[in-house]
């Protein structure tokens, strides 16, 4: 299954796209996730800090979406 997205309201970063491939692997489901995005001040840091964050949001919602759903 594939489900793609654009932000394009609201949001600390500008022309912000993602990506989200889930697939089915040994009874469980697999999910890659791309995003794009830039900045929108010209700090080169950013980039790096939002995808920190972004990845700590993603880390804490599958351990929560785990727990939830676990046999």
């Amino acid at each position: 299954m594939l489900m793609e997205y654009v932000v394009s309201k609201g949001s600390p970063i500008k022309n912000h796209t993602g990506r989200m491939e889930f697939s089915e692997e040994g009874g469980i489901t697999r999910l890659c996730y791309f995003i794009d995005f830039d900045p929108r001040l010209p700090f080169t840091l950013l980039g790096p800090v939002l995808k920190s964050a972004i990845e700590k949001l993603i880390r804490k919602s599958r351990e929560k979406l785990s727990k939830r759903y676990a046999p």
